[in-house]
């Protein structure tokens, strides 16, 4: 984060700009509207693509060193909301969140390593067995080493897995690349 301030004339007032790099580009008027209250007399918004914000406000004679200070700790804290603000989902709920980026969990009551099918799948179904699963946590042949072998490990436990939830003929799915991505959970 950069913090610039520049003398406009007259000693009572001073221009701050805030600069957030932020990936969640989505969020730029509700970081810029935290910054906003009645010290500043302007406030302006300028996207720089999904690569951040950018806030420039004027601030009046009333505004301290540390009100300033404040307004871009709480700039920073609501840029990086999103990311933390994550999903947990049961496996169930998951069917209603197709393209987004979330925790789901479950217990793992059938799996399958299809090792003569294209790409060599495993398939870890939560809550229900194929083919009446409702989850699947998928894991490629190339990244199947990574989890030694799943299909044995993670049969009968409960499982948290984050990524971006996805469908295969109507069936929501994470595809887990690496181990990070899959946590067990206490029975």
């Amino acid at each position: 984060m950069e913090k610039k301030a520049t003398a406009l004339g007259r000693p009572q007032e001073k221009s701050v700009q805030l600069i957030e790099r932020n990936p969640i580009a989505g969020n730029q008027e509700t970081i810029c509207q935290l910054v906003k209250n009645p010290h500043f007399t302007h406030l302006s918004l300028s996207g720089m693509g999904v690569a951040g914000v950018s806030c420039r406000c004027k601030v009046g004679g009333g505004m301290s060193r540390r009100g300033v200070r404040l307004a871009i700790l709480g700039f920073v804290a609501l840029a990086i909301a999103p990311a933390l603000a994550q999903k947990t989902l049961t496996a169930t709920e998951a069917k209603d969140h197709i393209g987004e980026q979330a925790t789901v969990c479950g217990k793992v009551v059938s799996t399958r390593y299809s090792e003569d099918s294209r790409g060599k799948p495993t398939f870890l179904n939560f809550d229900q067995p194929y083919p009446n699963h409702i989850f699947t946590v998928l894991i490629w042949g190339n990244d199947r080493s990574k989890f030694g072998d799943p299909e044995a490990a993670y049969r009968g436990k409960h499982l948290c897995v984050t990524g971006t939830i996805s469908a295969y003929k109507n069936v929501p799915e994470i595809v887990a690349s690496q181990p990070s991505q899959v946590k067990l959970q206490k029975e």
